[in-house]
């Protein structure tokens, strides 16, 4: 197993467990459970947590043992903006010439915006989020690296979602039609998992951020295989809707 195992798992029991009981730490509170109580495991990952919350935006603890909201003006949300007017956000890089992990962000956003424009809004703004988690990560600056690399997660999120979405459109009648459906929802969990371990690996990156050689490493190969995936979501997208179009499924 690698690192993008490993936070996969630690991604899918997280969901699990707030799918049972919600916020853990806040649970925890509600019953009276004090720091002097936990393990130093325990009071670690709460450290680590409220960290990594206070990093993103999402918010500090609070005496009362709360969380207190914070305020990010400039942060982008899905379905805000549009990348037709970003083209001089995208840099000339080939990923064969790639060799820093903002140099392979860079590549692949460029190839991605190149792929979706016109087929996909949602891959088109992640390929703009990014350029920005590009130039973010070249010039150091943290917040930036955490607004631009949420806002990223959240449009793989929605173009998954795009993908489930042309699943469902698909009747499903024969082995073609059922071959494609599977493609789509491979894609579609395999961009959820990408979504989970860019927020992750960008938050160590910017906690780290003069000195992640490793945190690097993973994150460029973790965007070369989303690259690849959203690639070939976009062609299976348009064999898919060429075929609805033409009401036959593809041979």
């Amino acid at each position: 197993m690698d690192l993008g195992d490993l936070l996969g798992t630690a991604a899918q029991l997280r969901d699990l467990m707030r799918g049972l009981i919600g916020d853990a730490s806040t649970v925890a509170r509600q019953f009276g459970v004090e720091d002097r109580d936990l393990s130093d495991a325990a009071r670690a990952a709460l450290e680590m947590d409220a960290l990594i919350r206070n990093l993103e935006g999402g918010g500090t603890l609070s005496g009362s043992g709360g969380y207190q909201r914070n305020t990010l003006g400039n942060a982008p949300s899905p379905g805000g903006q549009s990348a037709k007017n970003n083209d001089h956000l995208f840099e000339n890089i080939s990923i064969k010439n790639a060799h820093s992990f903002d140099q392979v962000l860079a590549a692949v956003a460029k190839e991605m915006h190149e792929a979706a424009a016109g087929m996909s809004e949602e891959a088109d703004n992640l390929a703009v989020e990014l350029a920005k988690l590009a130039k973010a990560a070249r010039g150091g600056s943290k917040q930036e690296v955490l607004v631009a690399a949420k806002a990223a997660a959240a449009y793989i999120n929605a173009f998954a979602k795009q993908l489930e979405n042309l699943a469902t459109k698909i009747p499903g009648r024969n082995f073609a039609e059922k071959k494609e459906q599977d493609n789509l929802h491979r894609y579609k969990l395999s961009l959820n998992s990408f979504a989970t371990q860019l927020k992750i690996l960008s938050s160590v990156k910017a906690a780290s951020i003069e000195e992640s050689r490793d945190t690097d490493a993973t994150l460029s190969t973790l965007t070369m295989n989303l690259g690849d995936v959203i690639q070939a979501s976009l062609r299976s997208m348009v064999t898919t809707r060429d075929a609805i179009f033409a009401g036959k499924v593809p041979k």
